[in-house]
């Protein structure tokens, strides 16, 4: 990797995934369309075997623990912290704001946050105001799945869909309508597993 490689970078979590009968089941391969949270994973693979510190976020202790079993049966291994958060970016902004704040990951200058393609603007948007880095002095630096896992944006309707509401979470956001939009960064739930 680049001398820019981020000293931590973080997973949102992609979607509805679970493990069952040992497995990692991706609910949106049970549909047709984008599979982007196949791609978020299977760059985060990539991303896990090169990087120092990772961090999984998501919305639920189960959710959390299929992105690691994911992640570990391609043999990768590596200092991993994941959190639960509630179940939604923003909130997933939160808890690695409290990680931040807290020096649970030490004291990185710079944190990169893998997700999606389409999901990129609403991400760094949201990010620039929960993740402060003028409060934090940590550079947030995006990490495109798709384009760390080697694929394209295959126009789908199902992508077009998620395009569309992410363009509506930003205006929101800019709006300052956004959902929770106002509530302080200790409000937010943030638990270590």
């Amino acid at each position: 990797m680049s001398m820019g490689w981020p000293d931590v970078v973080a997973i949102l979590c992609p979607g509805d995934l679970k493990i069952e009968d040992d497995r990692v089941v991706l609910e949106e391969e049970e549909r047709a369309g984008y599979l982007g949270s196949r791609i978020r994973l299977d760059a985060a693979a990539i991303v896990f075997a090169q990087t120092k510190k990772l961090v999984l976020v998501g919305g639920s202790e189960s959710r959390v623990r299929a992105m690691h079993a994911y992640l570990c049966v391609g043999g990768a291994s590596g200092e991993t912290t994941m959190i639960v958060s509630a179940a939604e970016t923003s909130g997933n902004l939160h808890a690695l704001r409290c990680l931040i704040d807290s020096h649970l990951l030490g004291a990185p200058r710079s944190l990169g946050i893998l997700t999606n393609a389409y999901h990129q603007h609403r991400v760094m948007l949201m990010a620039s105001d929960i993740l402060d880095s003028r409060e934090t002095g940590v550079k947030i630096v995006p990490l495109v799945a798709e384009a760390l896992a080697g694929c394209g944006n295959p126009r789908t309707e199902a992508l077009e869909k998620r395009m569309a509401n992410e363009m509506n979470g930003v205006l929101q956001w800019m709006q300052g309508l956004y959902r929770d939009q106002h509530r302080a960064h200790q409000e937010w739930p943030c638990k270590i597993i």
